[in-house]
């Protein structure tokens, strides 16, 4: 999210959308972010700081429902990939509950209350390890939950997402070891 540079003079250059839509006197049409849909991206010391770097998406912001990114020519079929993110909850809304899509598929449910009286956000990284079914398709997704009403739910925050290919030969590249220099060891049995 760090490449796109927030500017909306109706809040002081705070957050603004990225789906080309706009709402009189809160945003005006912007265009999609190169590969994602329906992103809604806030600066730090709006809401709290970014997991990572100086801006963070939220989930179901002004209109923008789900947001996904495709990951069109980057992902090779059969091939093991580490996608990780990290997730926040809202802190001045109740309870909060998105899905978590690889593929088309939900691969997570993640749902939860702030404290009361919470205040900034507080992160919490989330690891999988996957595989392309198909080369160069597929995608990821987070998908506010509907509450027990059918409204859309308050839904949260995401930042410092990857995909990462695993540079393993197979699974058996359970050593212990960061194989691929990445910071990470490479494989969830390791952990």
């Amino acid at each position: 999210f760090e490449n796109t540079v927030i500017s909306n003079t109706y809040n002081g250059n705070k957050w603004d959308v990225y789906n080309n839509t706009s709402l009189a006197g809160q945003y005006d049409a912007k265009a999609p972010i190169p590969n994602w849909s329906n992103i809604e991206l806030h600066k730090t010391g709006f809401i709290g700081s970014a997991a990572a770097g100086s801006q963070y998406g939220v989930i179901n912001g002004h209109g923008s429902g789900p947001i996904a990114q495709s990951l069109n020519g980057r992902l090779r079929g059969g091939k093991i990939y580490r996608f990780r993110f990290a997730y926040a909850l809202r802190p001045d809304k109740g309870f909060q509950s998105i899905q978590v899509s690889w593929d088309g598929a939900i691969i997570e449910s993640i749902e939860g209350t702030p404290p009361a009286g919470a205040t900034g956000l507080t992160w919490k990284y989330y690891e999988y390890y996957l595989t392309a079914h198909l080369s160069g398709g597929g995608g990821i997704g987070f998908v506010p939950t509907p509450n027990q009403y059918g409204e859309p739910a308050n839904a949260g925050f995401v930042d410092d997402i990857s995909v990462v290919e695993l540079k393993c030969p197979n699974i058996a590249c359970a050593d212990g070891s960061d194989n691929d220099t990445d910071g990470f060891v490479d494989y969830p049995a390791d952990a």
